[in-house]
């Protein structure tokens, strides 16, 4: 749902710009694998992403996700597509599928720039 400015707030938490989002329409068939050098927790209601390559005490590198955020984690296998990812945030969640594939693709870019996730298949 969009806030009063017409941005969404992504699975990180930060505002996105649908109609500034530029992908190719191939971008859904591309398969994304986690980085082994990523541990992922939930620690009470919240769901923390931390490289473990990382200084111990750089706090600055531990990511918080939210509920949508910790699911596409999940459901990054190495198997499941780009679409079939966001075909389960669709159904699980009451989002429409334009704001959820918007929040999808800024989320897997946000995840490949820090080095969580890698392409299998990327076109």
């Amino acid at each position: 749902m969009p806030n009063s400015r017409g941005s969404y707030k992504n699975s990180f938490g930060k505002n996105i710009y649908p109609s500034n989002l530029k992908y190719s329409m191939n971008y859904l068939d591309n398969i994304y694998q986690k980085d082994s050098n990523i541990v992922y927790r939930r620690i009470a209601n919240e769901y923390i992403l931390v490289p473990i390559k990382q200084q111990v005490a750089d706090l600055n590198c531990i990511y918080v996700l939210n509920e949508i955020g910790a699911f596409i984690w999940e459901m990054i296998d190495g198997k499941s597509n780009t679409e079939q990812i966001l075909k389960g945030i669709v159904d699980i969640y009451d989002v429409e599928e334009g704001a959820a594939k918007d929040d999808l693709i800024i989320f897997v870019n946000q995840l490949l720039k820090i080095k969580a996730v890698n392409g299998v298949n990327v076109q």
